[in-house]
């Protein structure tokens, strides 16, 4: 994390003092506005080193998204969540949320209410 900074700081700052100089020395070119397109070259770098350290560090944590009956009856039992009363609160949703919920992979929690 720390260096994944010091790379954004180096690009942005390299960035806004290249661009600074090169519109700085446009004749003609007002310098407020050669002090804008400045920033945006920064900013340009800012985006370029996040891309980069993007890919450089790469996340440590795999989010798994396979769900199969047994995990979410576990899973529902670990935080406390009482199977009946979640069943009764899918028997009761709208369509558009069970939509919403087939959409977002939870078709198994669906099926378990549709048992009961």
């Amino acid at each position: 994390m720390f260096l994944a900074s010091i790379i954004g700081i180096g690009f942005t700052m390299a960035f806004f003092i290249v661009g600074s100089q090169f519109f700085a020395s446009r004749e003609g070119l007002d310098p407020q506005l050669a002090k804008g397109y400045s920033l945006m070259v920064g900013i340009g770098g800012c985006i370029l080193a996040a891309f980069i350290s993007s890919k450089l560090f790469r996340p440590k944590r795999i989010i798994a998204n396979s769900m199969d009956q047994s995990n979410i009856i576990a899973v529902l039992k670990e935080e406390g969540c009482n199977i009946e009363e979640e069943i009764q609160a899918l028997k009761d949703a709208k369509d558009q949320e069970l939509e919403e919920m087939k959409e977002l992979g939870f078709d198994v929690l669906l099926d378990i209410s549709k048992k009961e």
